[in-house]
């Protein structure tokens, strides 16, 4: 059975994969499409906000005790997100908004942020309290939502350039599909198991998240 990869190497293997084929993304590629109604730089730059969102997070200090239970775990954070209603709309535009951001010379916005957020990992304790949309949560906690963010738009890029996929995001991989198991509800799980068993496919438009 492959190990558990504790967070802060997690982060860095998705994060390494998603920087590798940020890297041979020319200029052309770009406009392509990316996931959804992104275009591929709009999807390197929300994918992006990974490393950004550490650094702005952290940057802001330790939340107020009083503003809120702490998040404890990924897993919680994504159950916040989904039970807050996300607004799919203001996702999509702030990763338009991030896709403009990167320029004229994506990778090198990219390789900085990437820079930023592992100095920021580096400098801090896995107990560091970190406020985010949908309430304070430990550093170490944060980054798994991160590195899961890495792994899984890691995938949609390599897909949508039709390139295979970077060691550091198949690395990554096995840690998506267990915080993916710690998210799913019982009816869910099932579910997954019977289709990744080869019993039954999954139903249209499933999803965990």
């Amino acid at each position: 059975m492959t190990r558990t990869m504790p967070s802060r190497e997690w982060f860095a293997h998705a994060g390494e994969g998603f920087v590798e084929q940020v890297r041979g993304v020319g200029a052309a590629d770009l406009d392509r499409p990316g996931l959804g109604e992104w275009t591929v730089r709009e999807l390197i730059g929300h994918t992006n906000r990974a490393f950004t969102t550490v650094v702005d997070y952290v940057g802001v200090g330790a939340p107020d005790p009083e503003s809120g239970a702490l998040l404890r775990d990924a897993g919680a954070y994504f159950a916040a997100a989904a039970g807050g209603k996300i607004d799919h709309a203001a996702v999509a535009e702030r990763g338009r908004v991030a896709g403009r951001a990167l320029g004229d010379d994506p990778v090198r916005v990219v390789v900085d942020a990437q820079r930023r957020a592992n100095l920021v990992v580096a400098e801090n304790t896995d107990a560091k309290l970190v406020g985010t949309p949908f309430g304070p949560m430990r550093l170490v906690d944060y980054l798994e939502t991160r590195a899961f963010e890495l792994t899984v738009h890691g995938l949609d890029l390599a897909y949508a350039l039709r390139r295979g996929v970077p060691a550091g995001t198949r690395t990554s991989v096995p840690q998506a599909l267990r915080l993916l198991a710690d998210i799913a509800g019982p009816d869910a799980a099932s579910a997954a198991v019977r289709a990744l068993t080869g019993r039954a496919a999954l139903p249209a438009g499933f999803s965990l998240l």
